[in-house]
């Protein structure tokens, strides 16, 4: 099994990220160093286990956009491959978020009307 380490702390923009997986996983020269070549070199390997430290500070760090769009690939990864785990740790240990504080942007206000779009039209 291979073991990705990331800790929000030690980057500070995406290519930095991108060196330290390419490194720590044994990608091949040619990684595209973006989210797709990512997800791609991800699904060609049998067992991946990945923890994410400090996801709080990675999101300052690289942007709302690219942090999620991180979690969106290994997510997507471990949905496509059981044997792929994913540990993430919001913050210090010594602090706590709930998962929806985490990964969900929206609102009160945008999540009650979400509900009630959903219980008045189902099919979306």
């Amino acid at each position: 099994m291979d073991i990705l380490m990331i800790d929000g702390e030690d980057f500070s923009d995406m290519q930095q990220l991108h060196a330290h997986i390419a490194a720590q996983l044994h990608f091949p020269k040619h990684y595209g160093k973006n989210l797709d070549a990512l997800y791609d070199c991800l699904t060609d390997m049998k067992n991946v286990e990945i923890h994410v430290h400090n996801y709080g500070v990675l999101k300052e760090r690289l942007g709302n956009a690219n942090a999620e769009g991180l979690m969106d690939v290994f997510l997507d990864l471990c949905a496509a491959k059981p044997a792929c785990t994913l540990h993430v740790e919001p913050v210090k240990s010594s602090e706590a978020v709930s998962f929806s504080e985490l990964f969900d942007e929206t609102s009160d206000e945008e999540t009650t009307g979400d509900k009630a779009f959903r219980e008045e039209g189902e099919k979306w």
